[in-house]
């Protein structure tokens, strides 16, 4: 599966990925200033009449190599981390990104941000879909690693799915932030099921991250030691609409998970689209009309094949003509009372009412169960007793063995 094998993970690898963030992060916020400094030089310079030309030639020869030797200096230091990192002094001296809080929150931040170019550039700070145990390792499909992660594996399985920039500890107890609660997968394993806990590459678009959940699943219910006898799919925000089209996409290679799937359930995904990738989108073509904001709109548009997904809600259709899995739909509003008309607007503040329930008068998802929560907001979904014990509802009812 490529760059991350087995590996608990390696010692140096996501330090080096560092340095090819460092690069890219150079390329991308130098260029843009750069360029409006001097469309602002351009435009400054036709006062100078019939000197103009000279005028602009003089600034740019002293302004693209200042610009040009501060890119090179990033690329350099970037090079330079990633060398380190890979020397054996480096490898012992630095302690890997994914094994602290705070550098599993950066990997996928920036994951998040530029995800699809760190994977185009084979970066190791790009996050292949893997499914991770609680202290973040890696799972892999095979009898031995599952054997060793789930000593008393069960015929249930549910696969939980974080949302853009996140990782998979928003499932879990500590990984909230607050240890006087449980967190969702804890809850689930004592309530006799097995959580699939996947970390993934949210700067992907929906529709490959979705055929690399379908293959996934794929090889874990085929490496699974016992039968299984359901899969539900569990997802925060973008997490649902990858699940969505995962079964899609499951269905058109074929593969038999998907007679064993019983429930897809979201909390907060925007299945109509997100407001705010609306807006960045709009305002990216608006910077775009005037030469000394066109750089800007050129940085905007640099955002992730993710992000531009939630603009619409980008999902496979097909995955919704699956008769036998049942959708359950949860939305949040930050008033009170759920039914108010400025909560139904702003929502959980990141994905309005009608969109995190599928429906508008224009479009529409079907879904079996839709419950609306006032009083909460985009994360606050993630560890709430309410929708904890709505999704344990709804698992133990259609709760049942669809194959033969």
């Amino acid at each position: 599966m490529g760059r991350e094998t087995n590996r608990a993970d390696s010692d140096s690898n996501d330090w080096q990925g560092l340095g090819d963030l460092i690069a890219l992060g150079s390329e991308r916020l130098i260029t843009p200033v750069k360029e409006v400094h001097q469309a602002i030089t351009d435009r400054w310079s036709r006062l100078a009449g019939p000197w103009r030309e000279p005028a602009r030639r003089t600034s740019r020869a002293f302004t693209t190599p200042l610009y040009e030797s501060i890119r090179l200096t990033g690329l350099g230091v970037g090079r330079a981390v990633s060398f380190a990192a890979s020397t054996e002094a480096g490898s012992q001296a630095l302690r890997p990104l994914w094994q602290t809080r705070r550098g599993r929150e950066f990997q996928a931040f920036i994951n998040g941000l530029w995800g699809d170019e760190l994977d185009r550039l084979k970066s190791n700070l790009s996050t292949e879909m893997r499914i991770r145990n609680t202290s973040g390792g890696i799972i892999s499909p095979n009898r031995a690693s599952i054997a060793e992660a789930f000593p008393e594996p069960g015929p249930r399985l549910v696969v939980l799915l974080h949302g853009l920039g996140d990782t998979e500890q928003v499932w879990n107890r500590k990984g909230l932030g607050d240890h006087s609660e449980d967190g969702l997968a804890d809850i689930l394993t004592d309530n006799s099921f097995t959580p699939l806990l996947v970390r993934y590459n949210t700067g992907l678009g929906v529709a490959r991250n979705a055929l690399a959940l379908a293959n996934l699943s794929d090889e874990f219910v085929e490496a699974w030691p016992l039968a299984v006898e359901n899969i539900s799919f569990i997802g925060h925000s973008m997490g649902g609409l990858v699940a969505r089209s995962a079964l899609s996409a499951g269905n058109a290679a074929g593969h038999n998970w998907t007679q064993r799937t019983t429930n897809i359930v979201t909390l907060g995904s925007p299945h109509l689209g997100a407001p705010l990738e609306k807006g960045v989108h709009l305002a990216a073509a608006g910077l775009a009309q005037t030469p000394e904001s066109r750089p800007i709109s050129m940085f905007l548009d640099q955002r992730s094949a993710g992000i531009k997904d939630l603009r619409f809600g980008t999902v496979d259709d097909n995955s919704d003509h699956n008769s036998k899995v049942n959708y359950h739909f949860v939305a949040g509003t930050v008033t009170n009372k759920p039914d108010n008309i400025l909560g139904r607007i702003v929502g959980d503040l990141i994905v309005p009412v009608a969109s995190a329930t599928g429906q508008s008068k224009s479009r529409s998802v079907t879904a079996n169960n839709v419950r609306v929560l006032g009083g909460r907001n985009h994360r606050a979904l993630l560890r709430d007793p309410v929708v904890h014990q709505e999704i344990l509802s709804w698992l133990s009812v259609n709760n049942v063995h669809l194959v033969g």
